[in-house]
């Protein structure tokens, strides 16, 4: 993970963060000690420049269909994820995650979980994160005020979006574990 990539990214995220008016606090129990793969909860669609600003270009593994998410797709694209089709199963992610890592010296990151959820709880990890018998760092975001972002199933955007619109920032702990 070269350093120009890295102060550039970091400096993406800090004004995409600011702009969205997220204020990110980071605790860090890692030791100083890091791996090549990350793993978090999902709640938020700008965790990933939260992870960006934090510690630096990572390459994310993303679903194929993010790409053409409206204006994420963009901000997706930028950091030259690692695009897996979920059709495909656990082995074709595993087998793109490995060739990458073999062939990249960048850190890996990506949500086992395999979607986003409400905030309220964990959903069940997918195994590809751990497959490839590499050491992991964990992370963790947690919202103490509200969740910034909708779930589809719960209620509609305008309902969710309105804290986040409404209040001076929205405040985000992330937690890096050992």
């Amino acid at each position: 993970a070269g350093q120009p990539k890295d102060l550039l990214g970091k400096l993406i995220a800090a004004n995409v963060l600011f702009i969205s008016r997220f204020k990110v606090s980071i605790l860090d129990f890692s030791e100083g000690t890091r791996s090549r793969i990350y793993v978090s909860n999902h709640v938020c669609l700008l965790e990933a420049m939260m992870v960006v600003r934090a510690i630096g270009h990572v390459r994310f593994i993303a679903a194929e269909f993010a790409k053409n998410l409206p204006i994420f797709g963009v901000l997706i694209r930028v950091g030259d994820p690692l695009f897996v089709e979920r059709s495909r199963g656990r082995s074709h992610t595993v087998e793109r995650m490995a060739e990458s890592m073999s062939t990249t010296s960048y850190r890996h990151f990506l949500f086992p979980e395999g979607s986003y959820e409400n905030g309220s709880a964990l959903l069940r990890f997918k195994t590809g994160a751990f497959v490839t018998g590499e050491p992991v760092t964990p992370m963790l975001f947690y919202y103490p005020d509200h969740t910034p972002f909708w779930n589809r199933e719960e209620s509609g955007f305008f309902i969710q979006i309105y804290p986040a619109i409404t209040e001076i920032y929205t405040p985000v702990r992330m937690v890096i574990l050992p």
